[in-house]
């Protein structure tokens, strides 16, 4: 699996104040996948991150700006690729 992070986009608003998502090309070998995380600001307050991708700084200082990270899920085996490194940024984030 090869990680570019110069294909990170930014987050892009989906509900204002409410729902972002960014997308990231992933490589394995020949193979180009485009992958996609979501991000909701819960109503109790808090974020929740579905299907992480690489965390780099512009990305998290873009989180950090909306609300804290409290939960992270990797909906599957073919999603759980960063999550660990959320989980090691955000400590009291919750992985699910």
């Amino acid at each position: 699996v090869e990680a570019s992070p110069r294909k990170t986009m930014t987050l892009r608003s989906v509900v204002p104040g409410r729902i972002w998502h960014t997308q990231h090309l992933l490589r394995f070998g020949p193979v180009r996948l485009a992958t996609r995380m979501t991000v909701v600001r819960l109503q109790a307050g808090g974020l929740w991150v579905h299907s992480p991708i690489p965390l780099t700084q512009d990305l998290a200082r873009a989180l950090d700006a909306i609300d804290v990270v409290n939960s992270v899920v990797a909906p599957n085996r073919s999603h759980h690729l960063f999550i660990r490194p959320f989980l090691e940024a955000y400590p009291g984030a919750r992985g699910w």
